[in-house]
């Protein structure tokens, strides 16, 4: 098969694996159901039919709004579907179509769904991290010192332990939620002994990068929490698509 072709493929996928996070993103923390009903317009709850499910395509062509009520329709969606059928191509372009390909953008799509969730409710939910453990069992075998992995995730977690403790012992509230620390102890599985600290790195120079900004014009105050869970996230996904 021409690499066009299975290039085109991937990428449809990533998209397609983008809609599903989006619908994830909209229902868990509302508790329902990831399966039924079927899609519906968030407005006028109207089902949604195939024409108006293609990613990205859809947003464009009904130019950002319901076809039934007409009511704009999230921009956050269309992205969210054109970073998956990116790091989707990225993947293919790094581990070819090979078990850690597979893995590589499944955990990228859960990755998704847990940065979104955080930054518009604050949690990070148990299920998710679930998700990402699972993908972390079938990643160890496909490594060759899966030691070094395991080493990796439960050295992570003791850091952000570490940080989270000492954090509110400083400011005398909690200065980072459990949440964070048990998706670092996951996405230390992934990255392993060797790559730890481009993650750790990593995610507090992208924390410092969007967060004093916000500071610096008052839109954020010292004492306001800003979800880590989405730096962590965008780390992880950084170091194991460029090393």
């Amino acid at each position: 098969m021409p690499e066009a072709v299975i290039a085109a493929l991937i990428i449809s996928l990533g998209a397609a694996f983008g809609s599903f996070a989006n619908l994830v993103i909209a229902r868990l923390p509302r508790g329902e159901s990831i399966v039924t009903p079927r899609s519906y317009c968030e407005n006028c709850k109207t089902p949604l039919k195939i024409p108006d499910l293609v990613p990205i395509l859809s947003f464009l062509f009904l130019r950002g709004r319901c076809r039934y009520c007409r009511a704009r329709l999230s921009v956050a969606e269309p992205i969210i579907e054109f970073l998956t059928a990116l790091l989707a191509a990225l993947a293919w372009a790094k581990w070819s179509l090979t078990p850690e390909f597979f893995i590589d953008t499944l955990l990228v799509v859960v990755l998704l769904i847990i940065s979104m969730i955080d930054l518009k409710e604050g949690v990070i939910f148990d299920v998710t991290l679930w998700a990402a453990g699972i993908l972390a069992v079938a990643w160890l075998p496909l490594q060759e010192v899966p030691i070094q992995y395991l080493l990796g995730g439960g050295i992570a977690a003791g850091t952000f332990w570490f940080i989270r403790m000492l954090g509110t012992w400083i400011w005398k509230r909690e200065a980072m939620g459990w949440g964070d620390v048990k998706l670092a102890l996951v996405l230390g599985l992934f990255v392993g002994m060797e790559k730890l600290h481009y993650l750790i790195l990593g995610a507090f120079v992208l924390a410092l990068i969007v967060s004093l900004p916000l500071l610096l014009t008052g839109r954020k105050k010292l004492a306001d929490e800003i979800p880590f869970g989405p730096f962590l996230c965008a780390a992880a996904i950084i170091v194991l698509m460029l090393y």
